[in-house]
């Protein structure tokens, strides 16, 4: 199983930009969260926007999958003799968490990711629904 993690996405009111603290559950539990709040967030007119849990599963550059990121699926599409020699990006979408686990839509059905794809070798992270809102309608 998993660490718990969790993102925590924090949006400036005045410029817009974001700011993203990551910790875990025992840190959270020892107080480190208030920590952030202390920090001065507040003041400089940053407000909580989210709270992003980690899917367990990093992309296939290693980045670790949270709640309403942003990822692109690499298909096979070309092989030579049996062996697979090409792939390409298609079919981008948003994790979500849905039906107890972290999920996606992918060709018209909610599949679970840890199910259904080889997230080392098939995701990779395009961006996340804060920092990317040309993005957000993808499903």
């Amino acid at each position: 199983m998993s660490e718990n993690k969790f993102r925590y996405v924090f949006k400036n009111k005045n410029f817009g930009d974001y700011s993203f603290y990551y910790l875990t559950l025992g840190e959270i539990e020892r107080g480190a969260s208030l920590k952030i709040f202390q920090s001065g967030m507040i003041e400089n007119d940053y407000e909580l926007i989210s709270r992003d849990r980690y899917t367990g599963l990093k992309d296939k550059n290693g980045k670790e999958i949270y709640g309403e990121d942003l990822v692109g699926l690499w298909m096979p599409d070309e092989y030579r003799e049996g062996y697979l020699i090409n792939k390409s990006f298609a079919d981008p979408f948003k994790v979500i968490w849905k039906r107890g686990g972290f999920v996606c839509e992918f060709e018209g059905e909610t599949q679970f990711l840890d199910e259904y794809f080889d997230a080392s070798e098939d995701l990779e992270i395009i961006g996340n629904s804060y920092e990317n809102p040309e993005l957000r309608e993808i499903k």
